[in-house]
């Protein structure tokens, strides 16, 4: 778990209507990012990043800009709050 995360986020009920699927384990997250290809020094667009695993899996691979785009308010405010 990254000090990244806030722990009422990783509470937050994943919202269906928005399709939500949140996926928490380190090893499958980091095999998701893997089998996007190579991102290394790329732009990346992450659509519903969520509570940002698959995001900070893609920047542990060297993304050069991710872009989030992310429709649920907790996650986007969140996500906003990240360091640049």
């Amino acid at each position: 778990m990254s000090d990244r995360q806030d722990p009422e986020l990783l509470r937050a009920a994943a919202d269906k209507k928005l399709g939500q699927h949140f996926l928490f384990d380190p090893d499958i997250l980091k095999r998701v990012a893997l089998a996007a290809g190579p991102v290394e020094g790329r732009d990346v667009i992450e659509v519903g990043p969520g509570p940002g695993g698959l995001t900070r899996s893609l920047l542990n691979n060297g993304v050069r800009k991710l872009v989030c785009l992310e429709m649920d308010e907790r996650f986007a405010e969140a996500i906003k709050a990240w360091p640049e």
